[in-house]
């Protein structure tokens, strides 16, 4: 689960932005659907508002470059605050806190051009530190930490790791090395799965259909109906792939730059290699006609509200009880509001029975600013101003009346709307 979440100098956001998970434990707050982790309490769902171009799908960009720092390995995108000269030429910080089963960990990285300025590991749960990295590339494994490893071992460990190339991620470098530095790597491959596996970020700024929904439509297709949709169900068809013409070189430029097992979303078509060789799989919606014939469509032919919601389906069905943390940018975009609030309410009732499952979403829909479906500490708002600087503060900062959020939020009492002056 997420618990912490603070970046600095990365794209609209100049100084340091602070996001948590954690549920206040301020008076009139009482609430069913917390997820207990450890000896705190985390908050199930956050909305984050803002007016446009306030800074809420940047946000969103910061969870995601860090997982693709931690997931790619490389620093390829540096993006500081660009609109005064000390942020464009200063390191972008990031530092997540994060819980894995029984254990909570701090992961800070900083990086500044193509390079990796400092990176460390902190255990939360034992307090201590894992390993730290320095700007020259040094890097420190705590004896403390590995207590069963003697010095010999802890040296050569650092030895191995300060070979790292500075545009790499150790964390990464760390988890790829299971089979030479076993248990440094058991401990980064916790990390590095974490990022992999539990968190899920659905990008506005990226078409393309989740490729769980892929996987899974037979389960997902009940949802589809009950939401009106129209369509009766998902089903998935293999496509060929035809190396023709200039199609061979775009095959082949995919084939060099997609991982094994990879797999790649693209429109309505999800890529996966497999020994080397591409698999195409296209997700199709099923219409059952009067007469009982099934008309196939491309989810191209679909409305956008159906396609947004098929994306979402992953957040309603999560059978196995697996930890999972969606980040959804613009959840509403093409929604009914009522859909949104029903989705918000689903997620909230697997929360009680026992899903340990996060949503953070981003949204205009003051519909949903409502204390009977979110906390004030549920709720995050993003200003910028004429500097061009973002700023996210927490909705339980406000100290006046709370009865009506919604009426408060439009008031511009609490920031978080558009400054017009149309």
């Amino acid at each position: 689960m997420l618990i912490n979440f603070t970046f600095e100098n990365f794209r609209s956001f100049r100084d340091a932005a602070e996001f948590s998970m954690l549920a206040s434990e301020e008076e009139g707050l009482e609430c069913d659907t917390l997820l207990p982790v450890s000896d705190v309490k985390l908050l199930p769902l956050t909305a984050v508002y803002g007016g446009n171009a306030s800074g809420k799908t940047n946000f969103v960009r910061a969870l995601y470059e860090l997982r693709a720092l931690v997931c790619d390995g490389k620093v390829k995108n540096y993006m500081p605050f660009r609109l005064d000269d000390v942020s464009r030429n200063s390191p972008t910080v990031f530092t997540i806190e994060i819980s894995t089963g029984n254990e909570e960990w701090r992961y800070s990285l900083s990086i500044q051009g193509q390079q990796v300025v400092e990176e460390s590991l902190y255990c939360l749960s034992s307090e201590l530190p894992v390993y730290s990295r320095n700007e020259k590339g040094s890097v420190e494994f705590d004896e403390a930490f590995f207590e069963r490893k003697s010095k010999e071992e802890i040296k050569t460990a650092n030895d191995i790791a300060g070979t790292t190339a500075q545009s790499d991620v150790l964390l990464t470098t760390l988890h790829k090395l299971q089979g030479i530095m076993v248990d440094f790597a058991a401990v980064a491959s916790k990390i590095h799965a974490w990022f992999d596996d539990v968190l899920i970020i659905k990008p506005a700024w990226l078409p393309g259909v989740v490729p769980a929904v892929i996987y899974h439509t037979s389960e997902f297709s009940p949802y589809l109906r009950d939401a009106g949709t129209g369509i009766s169900n998902l089903s998935v068809k293999s496509l060929p792939l035809r190396a023709e013409g200039n199609q061979e070189q775009v095959i082949n430029f995919i084939k060099q730059t997609i991982e094994e097992n990879e797999i790649r979303s693209i429109r309505d078509v999800v890529l996966q290699k497999k020994e080397g060789e591409l698999i195409s799989l296209k997700c199709v919606a099923q219409h059952v006609l009067a007469s009982g014939r099934v008309e196939t469509f491309d989810l191209s032919e679909e409305s956008d509200g159906t396609n947004s919601f098929i994306n979402l389906l992953p957040v309603l069905h999560n059978p196995k009880k697996t930890p999972r943390v969606f980040v959804i940018d613009e959840l509403d975009r093409s929604l009914h509001t009522k859909l949104s609030r029903k989705l918000i309410e689903r997620h909230l009732d697997m929360a009680r029975s026992g899903v340990s499952q996060q949503l953070i979403f981003t949204t205009h829909d003051v519909m949903l600013m409502d204390k009977e479906l979110l906390r004030q500490d549920e709720v995050w708002l993003v200003d910028r101003y004429e500097d061009g600087a973002s700023e996210l503060t927490s909705y339980i900062e406000y100290e006046g009346d709370n009865d009506n959020m919604r009426q408060i939020y439009l008031q511009g009492r609490i920031g978080g709307i558009p400054n017009l002056y149309l």
